[in-house]
């Protein structure tokens, strides 16, 4: 299953695409590195059933790439995204900026 084409994937470079299954059905995730003024930031995209959402997770490698591994074990939906995010994030204790959702 491919994840809808997006504005997104104009300005973005696919790092990493998994699937999983969820309850028997397709979930589709991307690692994305974007770039913008001043480096580069990842994004973590995901699909399933219909819905997808997209957010940003900073400029950290280290940190994208832990978290976008979460996702992709196919424990997370686009649904609840933002709330594992913030989770990690707490973790992590790596907020440094106020979280965007795409």
């Amino acid at each position: 299953m491919n994840l809808p084409q997006t504005e997104t994937e104009k300005t973005c470079i696919l790092l990493k695409e998994s699937l999983s299954y969820l309850n028997g059905e397709p979930l589709s995730t991307r690692l994305l590195l974007e770039r913008e003024e001043g480096g580069a930031a990842f994004l973590t995209e995901s699909a399933y059933l219909g819905e997808r959402v997209c957010v940003r997770l900073g400029r950290d490698p280290e940190t994208a790439i832990a978290f976008f591994l979460r996702v992709a074990g196919g424990e997370v939906t686009p649904v609840i995204l933002q709330d594992v995010l913030e989770d990690f994030f707490y973790e992590q204790k790596n907020v440094k900026k106020s979280l965007y959702i795409c």
